[in-house]
């Protein structure tokens, strides 16, 4: 019997559920129904005919041919894109610098770049991790050719990748105690709005810890030793700290991130490139 030509929509689809591990994440990344993702792995099991996906109420797991068909799969992808880009000559190629803020970096490394690798083949990725103000100035100088920053305040973009949700946690002050801070010490947008909402509300307080990074606020604020305004997709797999969210605090805030590039990037890579990322990052924040 004649071996069955794999359909690659069908694989791209099964790559996406298991990357974002859920239907309708995939369905909303993909453009597609639930029904149409779950019409798709059922095909593709057909035509395989074996069992690659577990489903129960706590998401999805691989089975043993599941992994092989993503080691296979994620092969099969980048050899067309490698295809279509040889073929294409004025494919984006050769070393692109991204940045992004060094606390997004895990999302930046295990989601984005296997993107690229996938998508945009002949790019070879350059990352640099640096807080937002730092990268839109490495970008306007020519540094830097794409970064993922933080918008600034009161500043609109077309550009916008995701809305980040912000709140305070931390133990409440009691009675007529100084608020305790902790804040961070680099120049950026998360630390001027925990600022302008302390002296907004002219509540005593004092800066008990700083720090470069969010993650070591958290921990600051874990232990108790201080109150902080923090990222809440950045503080949601502490559970600790999710039962320190204050609500004597204003926590209707948002963060905006968008996409830049440098004038070196033609527009219709940028525009490719930021459609991907938003749907990549999207995914996982």
């Amino acid at each position: 019997m004649m071996n069955t030509a794999l359909d690659l929509e069908l694989i791209k689809t099964f790559l996406t559920v298991v990357t974002t591990g859920c239907q309708k994440t995939a369905a909303a990344q993909l453009h597609k129904s639930p029904s149409a993702i779950s019409m798709q792995l059922k095909r593709l099991e057909e035509v395989l005919g074996r069992r690659i996906l577990e489903r129960n109420n706590q998401g999805i797991t691989l089975t043993d041919a599941g992994r092989t068909v993503r080691a296979h799969g994620e092969s099969l992808l980048r050899t067309n894109n490698l295809l279509l880009a040889d073929l294409r000559r004025d494919e984006m190629s050769g070393v692109v610098s991204f940045g992004a803020p060094a606390d997004y970096g895990p999302a930046l490394i295990h989601k984005l770049l296997p993107l690229l690798n996938n998508e945009f083949p002949l790019i070879d990725p350059k990352v640099v991790l640096e807080p937002s103000r730092l990268l839109r100035g490495r970008v306007k100088a020519g540094d830097m050719d794409i970064a993922i920053v933080a918008c600034e305040i009161n500043k609109g973009s077309n550009d916008v990748l995701w809305t980040e949700s912000v709140g305070w946690f931390g133990k409440p002050k009691v009675d007529n105690d100084i608020e305790r801070i902790a804040l961070l010490s680099t120049d950026c947008i998360l630390r001027d709005m925990t600022l302008a909402t302390l002296n907004s509300l002219e509540t005593q307080h004092t800066t008990v810890f700083e720090s470069t990074s969010i993650s070591t606020l958290t921990d600051a604020v874990c232990a108790g030793f201080g109150s902080a305004l923090l990222p809440v997709s950045l503080v949601t797999e502490k559970q600790e700290l999710g039962r320190l969210m204050r609500q004597d605090l204003p926590s209707s805030q948002v963060m905006q991130f968008e996409i830049i590039t440098s004038s070196a990037i033609r527009s219709k890579d940028a525009e490719r490139l930021r459609l991907r990322l938003a749907e990549a990052w999207w995914s996982v924040t």
